[in-house]
């Protein structure tokens, strides 16, 4: 598909997130310490069998940094990142 148009959006003024999509092997020793990582992200369990998980966060991009370092220190890990993807905000930013 063609690039039609490239928007350079501030950060302040845009909605940005990411997807990160991890498979990781488990087994009996490790499998709780995975769950735990991934419940403290606030990631989601996408696939589980015998010996692998497949984890999805849809965050910010700093989490999704995050839960990838939390991940290294577990063997067998394969990453996927989409990149950022971003939409202006249609107004102010509400605080409360």
């Amino acid at each position: 598909m063609n690039v039609v148009a490239i928007t350079d959006l501030a950060p302040r003024d845009a909605i940005e997130r990411e997807l990160l999509l991890a498979t990781l092997s488990v087994d009996d020793a490790n499998r709780r310490d995975v769950l735990d990582v991934v419940a403290n992200a606030g990631a989601a369990i996408v696939d589980v069998n015998a010996l692998s998980v497949t984890v999805m966060l849809a965050g910010t991009p700093g989490a999704c940094d995050e839960l990838e370092k939390s991940l290294e220190s577990f063997a067998e890990v394969t990453v996927q990142r989409t990149g950022r993807v971003a939409l202006p905000r249609l107004g102010p930013t509400v605080t409360g």
